[in-house]
């Protein structure tokens, strides 16, 4: 495997481009990546077009539109096509300089990773732009093949590092610019393959439309509200090219930044935007040296790194809680079972413990008998008026993704809640409890928003049940 680092227009090297293409004013391509971006800085804002944030064009959860390629007249396929027509010559010059001279497409498959959460219909349109760039063929080629990002990491790990072994499980959090992708696999042994190695998912994916695009906004938004919103607005509006220059410097910041919130972060401002800003509100920023009138350095502190990351962290933490306490069905073990469905807990120490595979716990937990197991989850919303917890039991050989025809409905608890916006905000959460005995397992919520009232709901278990006995 070899990792490409040195790409068109970095300043240094980096595993990594930027989703960027520039356009002329004939709107044909003519640079891609950090390329694309130099260029624009280097040249006049009314001859060339710059579109960013590519790969965000088809995330479905959070439309991402820019303004640059509907003036154009430009549909995603079509910016997303272009570039990857740069990334495959690109890649035809790195393999020539390697000595593998003139390569024949017709006998290249691609695999090309992409977000775990994208959709078929993303990946058509990813077919699409293959096509456009003539990687493939034809749209419906096999010789392009798709590998979700989280998984696609793992296998690297696990190949290299050596530390994952058949047996093991790992959650992946695959945190890049704009998008944010969860899973949980464990790693199994597989002779048919050439590493010897398979993954198997626990549960399904999970994502959100995130990442260090979002921190790079965070910080576009503390620039607007210092030197005033309406003058950073029709300064950007005029001169897109002052926003380029601003994101260029924060990339540099971002790369340096030592995480100590002391730190001093110097910043210089475009003449534009400065000449904008309003004579009381320049004023006080020199005043309070935040801004030095003659170097147009805009002066901060790390800890305005640290804020523009933190709203963005929250909601990758909660991609995170929630895939731990994500509501999937049963995942079989070796013993135990529900009467008239699979086996799906596993038996351990004389059975006085057991290991339990259901959707509120982390797959593969232990639980001692007869002590419950209390599991919070986040309320639907701040208006919230029913509460429901269902048990599942499925009898599929696999995790089934959704509730399906394997699925088998083992207790229910429903009650009417009261949230209001109040508690909420104060992050209220519902609790439930499970207790696992030798006939059954218990269900107890509890209404936080209604003095705790209590609601069960019993359904029969059999821990210590043996393979061949028991009628299965």
């Amino acid at each position: 495997m070899t990792v490409k680092t040195s790409w068109p227009g970095a300043d240094e090297p980096y595993p990594k481009t930027l989703s960027a293409v520039l356009y002329d004013h004939d709107k044909s391509p003519v640079a891609r990546g950090n390329e694309a971006l130099k260029t624009m800085l280097a040249t006049n804002d009314a001859t060339h077009t710059l579109i960013r944030r590519v790969k965000l064009l088809l995330a479905e959860d959070r439309k991402h539109h820019d303004p640059n390629m509907e003036r154009l007249g430009l549909q995603a396929v079509d910016v997303i096509g272009d570039f990857l027509s740069f990334l495959v010559h690109d890649i035809e010059q790195h393999l020539a300089q390697a000595g593998w001279g003139s390569v024949d497409r017709s006998k290249l498959t691609w695999c090309m990773t992409v977000p775990a959460r994208w959709s078929e219909a993303a990946k058509q349109t990813m077919r699409k732009a293959s096509f456009m760039a003539e990687m493939i063929p034809s749209i419906d080629s096999p010789q392009l093949k798709f590998c979700v990002e989280p998984e696609a990491a793992l296998f690297n790990v696990a190949l290299t590092s050596g530390y994952l072994k058949p047996g093991s499980r790992a959650l992946v959090l695959d945190m890049g610019g704009g998008t944010v992708d969860l899973a949980a696999f464990e790693i199994e042994a597989c002779e048919t393959s050439w590493h010897k190695l398979q993954l198997s998912e626990i549960t399904s994916t999970d994502g959100h439309t995130t990442g260090s695009t979002y921190f790079d906004e965070a910080f576009v938004q503390f620039v607007r509200k210092l030197v005033g919103e309406d003058a950073y607005d029709k300064t950007v509006a005029k001169y897109p090219v002052v926003a380029d220059h601003l994101h260029q410097q924060w990339v540099k910041v971002k790369h340096a930044f030592s995480g100590d919130a002391d730190d001093t972060i110097i910043i210089p401002l475009d003449a534009r935007l400065m000449t904008a800003i309003p004579k009381t509100t320049l004023m006080e920023l020199v005043r309070s040296k935040a801004l030095d009138h003659k170097t147009r350095e805009l002066r901060f502190t790390g800890q305005t790194v640290i804020d523009c990351f933190n709203t963005v962290f929250p909601a990758i933490s909660k991609i995170a809680r929630d895939m731990i306490n994500k509501s999937t069905v049963f995942r079989r073990g070796v013993h135990g079972r529900i009467p008239g469905h699979e086996k799906y807990v596993t038996g351990t120490g004389a059975g006085q413990r057991i290991r339990v595979f259901f959707p509120i716990i982390k797959i593969g937990d232990e639980l001692p008998l007869n002590a419950p197991l209390r599991k919070f989850l986040h309320p639907s919303g701040p208006s919230q008026t029913m509460v429901e917890f269902t048990l599942y039991a499925s009898r599929a050989p696999e995790v089934p993704r959704f509730v399906d025809e394997t699925c088998k409905v083992m207790a229910k608890v429903q009650y009417k809640c009261n949230m209001t916006p109040r508690l909420y905000e104060m992050g209220t959460m519902l609790p439930i409890d499970f207790s696992f005995s030798d006939s059954s397992i218990m269900l107890r919520a509890f209404d936080p928003t209604n003095k705790n009232a209590e609601y069960r709901q019993i359904c029969p278990f059999n821990p210590f049940a043996q393979p061949g006995l028991d009628g299965f």
